[in-house]
């Protein structure tokens, strides 16, 4: 049998089978027995909510252990029951197998199927939420760029003791300029229900600092001495020219050479620069994966907003 909320009512129900014997009065095709199979669901007060006739297949009868599984087969949010029967005997060569898929027409509520499935997966029931171990990262983050954002990782197995440990722990969907770190990078629960690590997400700044004060002072030295050096030896070379107009121009035209020459030279120095590396600003969503004892990687999303 099963259990679950196959009608809509918001309480579960115990989904069975009714096996009879039954004849038939069919004076030309005359059956000595067979089995008439229902499938029933029954609420919480014993009546009977719901009951679907198994049918044969392969021209056999439905002959012996239905197995029903409530799920949402069709993902159309349309609650479903399967049911898997043995069948054989009678004109059967061999014996084979037949699986009978029901829509019960209600909303599906895996919420209320309290019974875990065979393959434990986490849309059909509420009991296995996730398969090895399930972990979340807490609320958003925001930060400035350049600047540290820090999440606590939960982690809870499914079942206790867990033993082995939840490792390689890697992000995905990191923006420019980010990186992640783990610590500790590998933890195992052991008998306890819950384990953590700490996750720290680095950001870059989007302007670099470039004053580089070593290259500009060497650079500002050299325009000094060369802008100097023109001064003092431009008198030597104008005073035999002060009689001429021309020896005038020529002077006035190596001053101002000079002078652009010390102002370029010792401009540029300090101030930011923007830098390629750096982290844009905006919300970003990082996937955050583990690998447990299945090794079959888990994930959480978590959201990062950078100013």
């Amino acid at each position: 049998m099963a259990v679950g909320d196959v009608d809509g009512d918001g309480f579960p129900e115990i989904v069975t089978f009714l096996n009879t014997l039954s004849t038939n009065s069919d004076p030309v095709f005359a059956l000595g027995s067979y089995g008439d199979q229902q499938l029933l669901t029954i609420r919480r007060d014993g009546t009977i909510s719901k009951s679907w006739q198994l049918n044969a297949g392969n021209s056999c009868w439905v002959q012996f252990f239905p197995a029903p599984t409530i799920g949402d087969f069709e993902k159309n949010g349309i609650a479903d029951i399967a049911v898997a029967s043995d069948i054989g005997q009678g004109s059967c060569p061999a014996s084979a197998g037949i699986v009978t898929l029901l829509s019960t027409g209600a909303p599906f509520n895996p919420g209320l199927n309290d019974w875990p499935l065979v393959r434990h997966d986490p849309r059909q029931t509420s009991v296995l939420l996730c398969s090895d171990f399930c972990f979340g990262a807490g609320s958003s983050q925001t930060v400035i760029a350049g600047s540290t954002a820090s999440y606590t990782l939960t982690i809870t197995p499914n079942d206790l003791p867990y033993q082995a440990a939840i490792a390689n722990f890697t992000c995905a969907g990191l923006p420019t300029g980010v990186s992640c770190d783990f610590n500790p990078s590998s933890v195992t629960p052991g008998i306890q229900t819950t384990a953590s690590t700490s996750l720290s997400i680095s950001t870059t700044s989007g302007n670099l600092a470039t004053t580089r004060p070593t290259a500009d002072a060497t650079r500002v030295f050299f325009a000094a001495l060369f802008t100097a050096g023109t001064l003092g030896v431009l008198p030597i070379f104008a005073a035999p020219l002060r009689q001429s107009r021309r020896g005038c121009k020529l002077f006035a035209v190596l001053l101002l050479f000079g002078l652009l020459v010390g102002v370029s030279c010792s401009s540029g120095s300090g101030g930011a620069q923007p830098n390629p590396n750096g982290t844009p600003a905006g919300t970003y969503t990082i996937t955050v994966s583990a690998l447990g004892a299945s090794k079959t990687a888990r994930t959480t999303a978590l959201s990062l907003t950078v100013n």
